[in-house]
C-alpha cells in the first residue's frame, strides 16, 4: 500500500462501497465453499467512522451506524447476527490495489464466520512470554524451519517440519501453551483464508515477506504462525479443517500426522544457534535504546493528556518499569479536552522507524505523554515540534513544573 495514502481522508461514497462489496461477493461465489465447506458470504457493512454513514450487503443497519456500537475494521455482533465490518477510510487507503482491499474484506468476513465454524466467540488473550529471549528464539526457530518445510520438496519437507515441531515442543514445555493456540486459530486461519481466496499462488511470497520480527511478536505472531501451520498441513495432504474447535492445536494436528523427534535434530541445533546469536545482538541494541528512552522521558518536558480515545497506528511497544508503555507511531488522541494529532503525516511515515521524537508514553496512571520541547500556545491550539493539540472550549494547558498538563478551566 502507498503510505502516502495514510495522509488522506476520503468522503464516503456509497456507490463505490457497494462496488467493493460486489467484488467481495464475487470472490465468495468463486470459492463456492471449497475452502471451508461453507459459503464465505456473510453480512457485511462498510462504515464511515466520522459520519456514521454505512453501506451494507443486507438490511440491518439503516442509514446510519448505531452510536452505541464501536466502528472499525473487525467483526461485530448486531441484532443477533455476526457482521464483517470495514472502516471506509481504511478501505479507500488501498487506492487502486483491489487485491489487498479484497484480502482485508475476506479476512474480516472470515472473523464473522468463525463463531459458527468453531464454536462461539473467543478472546485473543495475552502471550507475554514471547517477549522473553528463550521463547522468542524458539518461536523464530520454529517459523524458519516450518517455512523451509513448506518451500522444500517432499524428501526434505519432513525433516524441516519435525525440527520445527521440536522447537515448538521445547517452548511449550517451558512456558506452556498460554494463549498461543487461540491466537493462531483466530488470526492465523483468517490470514490463511484471505490469501487462499484472493491470491493463493503467492502464499510462499507472503510467508517470506511477512515473517514476524521486531518488537511486536507477542502481539502479532498468531497471524503468521497460524497461517504457516495451515499451509504446512495442506503441504502434507492432511484433512485438517473438519472438527476444529477453539481448543484445537494446529501444531499438534501436524505432530500426530508426521511425528516428532525425541532428540534435538541437527537442523534445529543449527538454526537455534544462528538465531540466538542474532537475538543476543538485538537485545543489546534494545537495552541501549531503552536507556535512551528512559532518559528522554525522565528529563525532557512532556505534555500530558488523558487517554480517553486513542487511534494510534503503532509499530513499537516497550514496557518500562515505573513509567508505562513506550510506543512509537501515529497518535490521534481524542477526548473531552479536544484532540491531539501529528503535524506532518508524510514526514512521520518517512522517519517513524528511527526517530525517537515520535515516541509517546502510555503511563500506568491512564494518561499519555509526548515531548513538549519548544511548546507554544496559539489560541486554542497547542503546538509542539511534531504534534498539535486542539483544545475544546473550557480547557487550557498550564505548566506543571518542567511539564505541561491539560486542565479544565
Amino acid at each position: 500500500m502507498d503510505t502516502n495514502m495514510l495522509t488522506k481522508t476520503f468522503p464516503f461514497d456509497p456507490t463505490k462501497a457497494a462496488m467493493y462489496l460486489k467484488q467481495w461477493e464475487e470472490l465468495c461465489k468463486k470459492d463456492g465453499g471449497k475452502l471451508w465447506g461453507v459459503a464465505l458470504h456473510t453480512p457485511f457493512v462498510i462504515v464511515d467512522e466520522e459520519t456514521r454513514d454505512v453501506a451494507a450487503n443486507e438490511e440491518g443497519f439503516g442509514e446510519k451506524f448505531p452510536e452505541e456500537l464501536a466502528a472499525g475494521t473487525t467483526a461485530i455482533k448486531h441484532n443477533g447476527k455476526f457482521w464483517a465490518m470495514a472502516d471506509w477510510d481504511m478501505v479507500e487507503r488501498y487506492g487502486d490495489d483491489d487485491t489487498e482491499r479484497m484480502e482485508m474484506f475476506v479476512h474480516e468476513a472470515f472473523h464473522a464466520l468463525q463463531p459458527s465454524l468453531f464454536g462461539g466467540e473467543v478472546e485473543m488473550g495475552e502471550n507475554p512470554h514471547l517477549n522473553e529471549l528463550d521463547a522468542r528464539v524458539l518461536f523464530l526457530v520454529e517459523m524458519d524451519l516450518l517455512l523451509a518445510s513448506i518451500k522444500n520438496d517432499a524428501d526434505e519437507r519432513l525433516d524441516f517440519a519435525r525440527a520445527a515441531l521440536f522447537a515448538r515442543a521445547q517452548r511449550r514445555e517451558k512456558y506452556g501453551p498460554m494463549a498461543e493456540t487461540v491466537a493462531e486459530l483466530l488470526e492465523g486461519k483468517a490470514n490463511y483464508t484471505q490469501y487462499m481466496v484472493t491470491n493463493s499462488d503467492n502464499y510462499v511470497t507472503y510467508l517470506e515477506t511477512e515473517s514476524p520480527q521486531g518488537e511486536n511478536i507477542a502481539r502479532n505472531f498468531g497471524y503468521f504462525s497460524g497461517a504457516m501451520y495451515c499451509y504446512a498441513l495442506d503441504a502434507f495432504g492432511v484433512d485438517w479443517k473438519s472438527g476444529l474447535t477453539w481448543d484445537s492445536d494446529l501444531g499438534e494436528i501436524l505432530n500426530k500426522t508426521i511425528g516428532i523427534s525425541e532428540k534435538p535434530p541437527s537442523l534445529f541445533e543449527t538454526k537455534h544457534k544462528e538465531i540466538m546469536e542474532k537475538e543476543m545482538k538485538r537485545q543489546e541494541e534494545i537495552n541501549r535504546k531503552l536507556q535512551s528512552i528512559i532518559t528522554a522521558f525522565t528529563t525532557r518536558p512532556l505534555l500530558r493528556c488523558s487517554l480517553e480515545s486513542d487511534r494510534g497506528g503503532v509499530n513499537m511497544f516497550i514496557q518500562v518499569a515505573g513509567l508505562g508503555q513506550i510506543r512509537r507511531g501515529v497518535l490521534q488522541c481524542n477526548g473531552t479536552f479536544g484532540r491531539m494529532f501529528v503535524n506532518n503525516m508524510d514526514e512521520l511515515m518517512q522517519i517513524i522507524q528511527s526517530d525517537g521524537e515520535y515516541d509517546f508514553l502510555e503511563h500506568n496512571d491512564g494518561y499519555c505523554a509526548v515531548f513538549a520541547d519548544g511548546l507554544r500556545i496559539e489560541g486554542n491550539k497547542v503546538i509542539g515540534k511534531y504534534w498539535t493539540l486542539e483544545l475544546n472550549e473550557g480547557y487550557e494547558v498550564i505548566a506543571d513544573g518542567n511539564n505541561y498538563e491539560i486542565r479544565a478551566k
